[in-house]
């Protein structure tokens, strides 16, 4: 028997690209668990299941149309220092306390249960946090009927992050609920075997959306909260720098192109440009929050849309290194 998690991304309202993925393989009746990995989830939107052209090997294409038009008028931005993290053990116990995870310090940074089930994690580089119940999901505790709705899954979220002081009040939700489902392989068809439920807050600074910084709880059956990762920097004004404009940027971007892959396309579609600031990865050590152009669309082969496009272009024309 072999079990394949897919990601089946519920559409609504135009959100971000966290896009987080996960996945779950079932072999010989054995389970194997790959940690989630944080993606940018600035905005989701019906295009999300379509591979991002970021993450894609192969050729560059410089046959870049811009459909769309693009913020005009904007000399200057605010820049953020961003304030360095003081992880310690006493900072990753009230963690874990909130978590109710009860176990052993690793470090100054890590506590594990006893029994290897749960644990939490703070990083150093960012204060980014993850707790994890790593025995699930299952297919005996999450399977689709005992899922909670979205309306359910949002205000479980919402609840269990003020419950534990972990909602900010820059928090807002950007995309719509995220369910990632592992399917069992059939003959004709696959079925679903289990899932999850994730809830995705983003936040904005400056009125511009942060991408890369986010919230997500991942719900269980029954409610039950079974996972939490935060990517979510500490921030104070720095001053305003000069910045390129969209038109800029986007000659900035031609240059260089999109990557699109190992096959012949026809060209790329941009169909949103804005300014947002983005973060660095929370593996990583950051100095300053900077503002970027960020380029939304998709890579058009014979006709059709075969791949979604999410590029940024550093704003700044000159400020801090």
């Amino acid at each position: 028997m072999v079990i394949k998690m897919k990601k089946i991304v519920i559409i609504g309202i135009s959100a971000a690209i966290l896009v987080i993925a996960a996945m779950l393989v079932i072999i010989s009746g054995q389970t194997t668990a790959i940690p989630l990995m944080q993606k940018d989830v600035a905005e989701q939107t019906s295009s999300s299941q379509i591979p991002q052209s970021s993450d894609v090997a192969g050729r560059l294409s410089s046959k870049i149309i811009l459909n769309t038009s693009v913020p005009e008028g904007i000399e200057k931005i605010l820049v953020y220092k961003t304030v360095q993290p003081n992880v310690t053990k006493e900072l990753t116990l009230q963690y874990a306390k909130k978590f109710g995870v009860e176990g052993d310090l690793r470090g100054d940074t890590t506590v594990q249960s006893k029994n290897l089930t749960y644990y939490v994690l703070v990083s150093k580089n960012s204060g980014s946090v993850e707790y994890m119940n790593q025995d699930r999901p299952t297919k005996e505790l999450d399977y689709p009927a005992v899922l909670p709705s979205d309306d359910e899954a949002i205000q479980i979220a919402t609840t269990y992050l003020k419950e534990r002081d972990l909602l900010s009040g820059s928090a807002n939700l950007i995309t719509p609920p995220d369910r990632e489902y592992a399917y069992l392989l059939g003959e004709k068809e696959d079925t679903i075997s289990y899932g999850k439920v994730c809830i995705v807050f983003g936040r904005t600074l400056n009125g511009l959306h942060v991408e890369g910084s986010y919230l997500v709880v991942y719900i269980g059956g029954h409610g039950d909260v079974i996972g939490f990762t935060s990517h979510w920097r500490s921030y104070e004004p720095d001053k305003e720098y000069p910045i390129l404009s969209a038109n800029e940027a986007f000659e900035t971007l031609r240059l260089q192109g999109v990557p699109v892959g190992m096959s012949e396309v026809d060209r790329v579609s941009i169909d949103r440009v804005y300014l947002a600031y983005q973060t660095e990865a929370g593996a990583f050590k950051e100095s300053y929050l900077k503002p970027v152009w960020v380029f939304r669309g998709q890579v058009i082969q014979n006709g059709q849309p075969v791949r979604a496009v999410l590029q940024t272009i550093p704003a700044l024309k000159e400020g801090p290194a």
